[in-house]
């Protein structure tokens, strides 16, 4: 005689996929407890009813617990709360980097003495745009240049 059928055995012949050699029909055991997990798979496969004032009450307590709010009014500010925090922070972080505008006393000479005049500004934006080649381009040029 055979060895018994195992765990696995029993789980693959539920599947339509277990080992064909004739065991079932030769070992009354085996056919037994075959015949006791296929019985509990019916019965666990088979729908429950549930009570439908059961989900009424069920039903009831989802509304009640969606109607009432779980956080005070921490929770709900804390958004314009952090927005202002950060902002608070942004201006006193850059409060220092601000530039300093010049005194009122500087003449200011001094502080055009550095500036181009206005010829000299329009024949630099007129040389730029009339220059329709980027500077990146100049060593890329070069390459392909025939040498004469």
């Amino acid at each position: 005689m055979a060895k018994h059928w195992s765990d696995n055995d029993f789980l693959m012949a539920t599947y339509g996929v277990g080992p064909e050699d004739g065991h079932l029909e030769a070992c009354a055991a085996c056919r037994a407890e075959f015949e006791r997990r296929q019985h509990l798979r019916r019965q666990t496969a088979e729908t429950a009813q549930v009570p439908a004032d059961f989900l009424v009450e069920q039903r009831r307590r989802i509304d009640a617990r969606v109607e009432r709010p779980k956080h005070g009014w921490m929770f709900r500010w804390s958004p314009a709360l952090g927005a202002t925090a950060m902002a608070v922070a942004l201006v006193v972080w850059q409060a220092p980097l601000q530039k300093q505008a010049p005194a009122a006393d500087q003449p200011v000479a001094q502080a055009a003495a550095g500036a181009k005049s206005d010829a000299q500004l329009f024949a630099e934006i007129y040389q730029t745009a009339s220059d329709w080649e980027p500077e990146s381009v100049t060593p890329v040029k070069a390459l392909f240049e025939a040498k004469q």
